[in-house]
């Protein structure tokens, strides 16, 4: 049976053998590592993420030290606060060989596949130019150096 998000946090939160309660800290501290991770790639501090998903830093501080598990209410909060999945949070899986950590550019995409194909071409167009743009600036600074 493959191992899901859900299996892991149900073992994290309810050990039954030795082998599980290694498991469950194995997780608890990958969980954790992975939280301290994006937050730090973000350049927030603990308080500043607590306080987006509404738990006091000390609570937060546990989550990141692998002490704790959040409830799936705010499991669901540090996933949107930090661009990910759920799944990525407990299991460190990516959802494909191509992750994207930010939900609001996947929820834009999503739209603009309903777009008519004309205005889907404009948006493609509008996206290459940004990443043409992205290039050349990145290109450019080097030779400044």
């Amino acid at each position: 049976m493959p191992t899901t998000a859900y299996t892991l946090a149900t073992m994290a939160k309810h050990p039954t053998s030795e082998h599980d309660q290694e498991q469950a800290q194995a997780l608890r501290k990958g969980f954790g590592q992975r939280i301290k991770q994006l937050r730090k790639v973000r350049s927030w501090t603990q308080k500043d993420l607590a306080s987006q998903i509404e738990v006091p830093f000390s609570v937060l501080n546990k989550y990141e030290s692998g002490i704790n598990v959040p409830p799936i209410e705010k499991l669901i909060a540090l996933a949107e606060s930090l661009s990910t999945s759920v799944d990525f949070l407990l299991t460190g899986n990516q959802a494909d060989g191509n992750p994207v950590h930010n939900n609001r550019l996947i929820e834009r995409l999503q739209v603009i596949q309903h777009f008519s194909p004309d205005e889907q071409e404009t948006a493609l167009t509008i996206l290459d130019a940004l990443i043409l743009k992205h290039e050349v600036s990145g290109r450019v600074s080097r030779f400044d150096s």
